[in-house]
């Protein structure tokens, strides 16, 4: 029978213990497993095996370590997938071998990695594409440790990249973001991110399905517009025991003059207190915040959310600076159609009759329920 080749070649597949790494938690895995990245080698760590790395690993595009986990969290033991401990320093125990810091097509499966030096995140990737991280558990104990920070280099893209089912962990007191990125295009489904200052998306496009964010010092979530129009989708996440907000829309770096914000906020769950006193509220659950004075931003407004601390205020606007009155030839124009509205400018997906929303921009709040018109 005749077969079709593509011509790619797929990596050797090599297991870094068996290709002479220690991994017995004291002597220096590095100079092995380098040296198998550098020779674009599938890297799979040995489950139940404890490696450790005093400096860093240099990724070069399709790059690819994997183990068989999934990943967990508990302290220095390793019960299930390998374990890869940093103890070394620098801008990150995973950092780009390009000139150009552009790292493509690569991804990491099924591994714990625990940053124990003082680096300043786990991954410092200023400019990743098609990069995945799936089952992973990424922690540190260090108190200046971020977790990932992916940025968007001049002229270049950083987008279709991918966070499924990983948890994500720094320390209660930790000073830096758990997950900073400008991505495009991408997808963050079904993870958890905790502690440290919050994350913060500075990108276009991002989907996050299905995620919690907790136990953040500062913000659960907060959606940077920094340049052009911005859109995405946060759906169906919980925004747990955050200490001030747990959900910011965030104008305040916005270096254009558009003021469209097409970001799709349904079904998400909130309780925004601090992580380590619950008694003590948070300030919102949703905010809006923007410095400027001279321009209005217009906004889609959070659907069916459930607020369960108790707060006051809810969801904190300035209808002077975000509006959330559209119509059908309003700010966002076309991509209104097969919208459903309601009487009160309310936009909701075409098919749905009905719709519940949580504490509403209405003065009463509460749960309102709303019968539409097509559009």
């Amino acid at each position: 029978m005749a077969t079709v080749s593509s011509g790619a070649v797929p990596p050797e597949v090599v297991w870094a213990h068996a290709a002479g790494a220690p991994s017995n938690g004291v002597d220096d895995d590095t100079p092995v497993v380098q040296a198998l990245l550098d020779a674009n080698k599938l890297v799979m760590f040995e489950p139940g095996r404890l490696f450790r790395f005093y400096t860093k690993l240099e990724l070069s595009s399709m790059a690819r370590l994997r183990s068989l986990g999934p990943g967990n969290s508990d302290g220095l033991q390793v019960t299930s997938s390998a374990k890869l401990v940093f103890t070394g320093s620098g801008s990150g125990c995973f950092v780009s071998k390009n000139p150009n810091n552009y790292l493509s097509h690569g991804g990491f499966n099924d591994l714990t990695v625990r940053a124990e030096g003082p680096y300043l995140a786990v991954f410092d990737l200023p400019n990743c594409v098609e990069m995945t991280w799936q089952n992973c558990t990424i922690e540190t104990n260090n108190v200046n440790t971020g977790g990932i920070r992916g940025g968007k280099l001049p002229g270049l893209n950083a987008w279709i990249n991918r966070i499924i089912a990983c948890n994500w962990r720094l320390p209660d007191a930790g000073t830096s973001w758990v997950y900073d990125v400008n991505w495009s295009d991408s997808e963050v489904v079904a993870s958890h991110f905790t502690g440290g200052l919050g994350s913060i998306d500075r990108g276009f496009g991002v989907s996050y399905i299905a995620n919690q964010f907790e136990r953040a010092r500062y913000r659960g979530l907060r959606i940077s517009k920094e340049y052009e129009a911005k859109q995405g989708n946060i759906i169906g996440n919980r925004f747990d025991a955050n200490a001030d907000v747990g959900l910011e829309i965030f104008v305040d770096d916005d270096a254009s003059t558009q003021t469209r914000i097409a970001l799709s906020i349904v079904g998400n769950q909130f309780r925004t207190v601090s992580p380590t006193n619950p008694g003590v509220l948070g300030q919102a659950d949703i905010r809006y915040t923007s410095k400027f004075t001279d321009r209005t931003y217009s906004i889609l407004p959070p659907i069916a959310s459930v607020y369960t601390a108790g707060l006051t205020t809810h969801v904190q606007r300035d209808p002077a600076k975000f509006s959330s009155a559209f119509t059908v030839d309003g700010d966002i124009g076309t991509q209104l159609a097969g919208t459903l509205i309601d009487q009160n400018g309310l936009l909701f997906p075409r098919g749905l009759g009905y719709a519940i929303t949580a504490h509403s921009q209405s003065p009463e709040g509460g749960f309102r329920l709303f019968q539409g018109a097509y559009a």
